[in-house]
């Protein structure tokens, strides 16, 4: 048989992660994400297209799987004077020894040494497959045949795993007690990493480490420790850890996106320190990343769209925070992530365009519609943002007779449609690559006053990714300062990181695509849609975007990663993780846009009663309660009662009596 029929019968019949080897036993690709997702076949077919190349297992979770090395005579008499015993199980002879395989269970990782002569391979491991070839010209192959059904893991071997994390955390307390000179860095990268590894936040591993710092003889310069600290965040929050994505979108609905634990590069340590300097929601502090790394990756990265257009998809995003004045953060939370693009023009040569020189990546706040297009045609190819901390005064003069059509151009620059346009004042307007982003920020009755029903048919809102979460602030404020910011432990970092990426993309190109079993995530994401469609016919409009606002935003994360410069392999592929990341990102936002949309149209007084009729759906408050809650009046909230009574949405005068009247 040859190699590649062994590589399919591992991973579509026992369901084995497998990788390419060379006979150096060293992975001939960048193999670390096939910890967390399955090779695709055609994947297979171009590694082992060859006959002299090994074929790996990679154990741990992807594959429940862990093996037991044996190495020669030395591991078999540890075998013996330690009267381990193995049950019986498939197990395979390799070029010096055996390799006994059993079932994950979870939680065991990857160990030399285990005894002597004995490895471990568990997660973060792999171990070669017949028939690879060993160095000593000896062929694994199976002595006690391959089953679905392996023996669970002895208990020996839990016993051992426990007893080596008990010396880990003995070394841990040895070195927290403080350590030489000679020591001290060493050390400090030793426990960083350590606590990293164990999920602690960046401020919270630095506080650790600032006291550990103090019993030092004599300790490091503080300075140092946050350097260092800040180095083995960034490296160890970017190390990719994938997690095996759900192929069924049904399940992907249903499993709400954890967003303390987005695993994406700089877009989960961003997420971190946002949230350590202000306490605005981090749905504000992810949608407002996303807008500006749309800007900065700019206009070199494309996809073919599937829709049967020419046109190519681009990543640029609309990005609409929406939440009560002061309250939320919101401003707070937009002005942050803006704040990484003021290092951005220090990129532009000697030959860029004046309006680059003096705007940078952004747009000037205040414009009428010719402006704007003027601008737009003179940076024509060029990445633009327009940030508006309120979008209400923009909005409301769109509806003005002069400004008409305005909004049809929005929509034209974000699908990067060619604008010709013959005007009054300017003459003639030609954009023919146009590439806009869109970051705004907005309250629920601006909102509700400046849109209408026209701009959800029109498909303007729905190109929005809405943001507008139920949580809000809780005291925290900053004053977003430049010279303070940069001195913020791992802020200088990301805007370092900004630059570097928006670097990488003024140079390279890709036109990403997707994997088969990315095709058909995608085509199972919109066959969810259209099922959501028919029960919601009224929602067509807004859930038909979703694919490609999706599709953008995992365009977005695969450009983020090779814009870092971190290897792989396909440069053109959107990974499989990113693009269910993606879909689970946009899944989130779906209910707050939907919440958006309902409240387009409405007075404030039947926006507040909305609010108050969900509040009181779970069990009656007081009056007293329902003013402190939404921070209403004597008089207004007497009037919201009488309404609600009125429209005999509950008994309302039976809740408002209960407590307080």
């Amino acid at each position: 048989m040859k190699t590649i029929t062994f590589a399919r019968e591992y991973l579509c019949d026992y369901g084995f992660s497998v990788i390419p080897v060379g006979t150096d036993k060293k992975p001939l690709i960048e193999w670390k994400e096939f910890q967390g997702r399955f090779p695709a076949v055609k994947e297979l077919d171009e590694w082992f297209s060859k006959d002299d190349v090994n074929i790996a297992i990679v154990t741990g979770a992807i594959s429940d799987l862990v093996v037991l090395d044996v190495d020669g005579e030395e591991g078999l008499r540890s075998i013996r004077e330690n009267k381990l015993h193995i049950p019986e199980t498939s197990m395979v002879k390799t070029g010096r020894g055996f390799h006994y395989y059993f079932r994950y269970g979870g939680g065991v990782k990857n160990f030399t040494d285990y005894y002597p002569g004995i490895d471990l391979r568990g997660e973060g491991g792999y171990v070669l497959a017949p028939p690879s070839l060993h160095s000593s010209g000896v062929r694994y192959r199976w002595i006690t045949p391959l089953t679905k059904n392996l023996a669970e893991i002895p208990e020996w071997m839990v016993k051992r795993d426990t007893e080596t994390k008990k010396k880990e955390l003995n070394w841990v307390d040895d070195l927290l007690r403080g350590v030489e000179s000679g020591r001290r860095n060493d050390s400090l990268a030793s426990l960083a990493g350590h606590f990293f590894g164990k999920n602690l936040g960046f401020n919270e591993t630095l506080s650790i480490l600032l006291d550990w710092n103090k019993k030092n003889n004599p300790p490091l310069p503080d300075t140092e420790v946050i350097k260092t600290v800040e180095s083995i965040y960034k490296r160890e929050r970017e190390k990719i850890s994938l997690k095996e994505g759900k192929p069924d979108i049904e399940l992907l609905f249903d499993d709400p996106l954890d967003i303390d634990n987005i695993n994406a590069p700089f877009i989960a340590r961003y997420l971190d320190i946002a949230s350590s300097i202000t306490d605005a929601p981090k749905d504000y502090h992810l949608g407002s990343i996303l807008a500006v790394l749309s800007t900065v990756i700019g206009p070199n990265v494309s996809s073919p769209i599937m829709t049967g257009l020419t046109r190519k998809l681009k990543p640029n995003l609309y990005v609409l925070l929406i939440g009560e004045s002061s309250l939320f953060r919101k401003s707070t939370a937009l002005y942050l992530a803006v704040e990484l693009l003021k290092k951005i023009p220090d990129c532009f040569g000697e030959d860029s365009k004046e309006e680059e020189k003096r705007y940078g990546l952004i747009l000037p706040q205040s414009f009428s519609p010719e402006a704007l297009l003027v601008i737009l045609s003179k940076r024509d190819g060029r990445p633009s943002l327009l940030v508006k901390d309120e979008i209400s005064g923009l909005l409301n003069a769109f509806r003005r007779t002069y400004m008409a059509g305005t909004k049809e151009d929005l929509i034209k620059l974000y699908d990067g449609d060619r604008i010709e346009q013959m005007t009054l004042g300017r003459g003639y307007i030609r954009i023919c690559n146009p590439y806009l982003s869109w970051l705004s920020a907005t309250t629920p009755d601006s909102f509700s006053s400046a849109f209408e029903d026209g701009d959800i048919s029109s498909g303007l809102i729905p190109r929005f990714l809405v943001v507008y979460p139920d949580n809000h602030g809780c005291g925290k404020r900053i004053e977003i300062i430049s010279d303070d910011l940069e001195n913020f432990p791992g802020f200088s970092s990301l805007q370092e990181d900004i630059k570097k990426i928006y670097s990488y993309w003024e140079k390279n190109r890709a036109t990403y695509h997707l994997s088969e079993r990315g095709l058909e995530i995608f085509n199972r994401l919109i066959s969810k849609l259209e099922t959501m469609i028919d029960r919601e016919p009224n929602l067509d409009k807004t859930l038909a975007r979703i694919p490609w606002i999706s599709y953008k935003i995992a365009m977005i994360l695969q450009a983020v990663y090779d814009g870092l410069e971190i290897p792989r392999d396909e440069k053109d592929l959107i990974r499989d993780d990113y693009l269910l990341l993606a879909i689970s990102i946009v899944n989130r936002f779906i209910p707050q846009t939907l919440k958006a949309i309902e409240i387009i149209g409405q007075s404030e007084t039947n926006r507040v009663i909305n609010k108050i009729t969900r509040y009181l759906s779970s069990e009656p408050k007081g009056r007293r309660d329902i003013m402190r809650k939404f921070h209403l009046t004597s008089d207004f909230t007497d009037k919201i009662r009488r309404t609600m009574i009125e429209r005999e949405l509950i008994d309302v005068k039976r809740a408002l009596t209960r407590s307080g009247g």
